[in-house]
């Protein structure tokens, strides 16, 4: 499935928001993975930072990945996308071009977009609005 948050910018509440649906799709499923991707590493800086804890980044920024007590976060960029990755993804401030890109890399994951632009987010409704749920 397809979700996304109706905000945009730096909007901490909203990638809270998307972490926590991200954890309910890991619950639902069982699932022991997860990730997220962001334009390049320096996207999580700031509020990403803010939300996830500057160790948890460093790990990331590091190997790519953390363990968060047996759930394995990866990190994936623009330059470093998923392939046939299967558990949620939050998509955090990507465009739209890599947006579609993703869908058809893993068709079979759930996806959250968390817009960074109005226009961004405006185009991902045009596109996949009928197909999306807002959370």
């Amino acid at each position: 499935m397809i979700y996304y948050t109706p905000s945009t910018g730096p909007d901490i509440d909203a990638l809270r928001v998307a972490f926590k649906k991200s954890g309910e799709i890991i619950q639902a499923k069982k699932l022991t993975e997860t990730a997220i991707l962001v334009p390049q590493k320096s996207n999580l800086d700031g509020i990403i930072q803010d939300l996830l804890g500057e160790s948890t980044v460093k790990c990331l920024l590091k190997s790519h990945q953390v363990d968060l007590d047996g759930l394995l976060m990866r990190l994936f960029t623009g330059r470093r996308m998923p392939r046939f990755f299967n558990g949620p993804i939050i998509a955090a401030y990507i465009d739209i071009k890599s947006f579609s890109e993703l869908i058809k890399a893993c068709p079979t994951s759930d996806i959250v977009f968390v817009p960074w632009t109005k226009d961004e987010r405006d185009e991902f409704i045009r596109r996949w609005g009928a197909d999306a749920t807002i959370i």
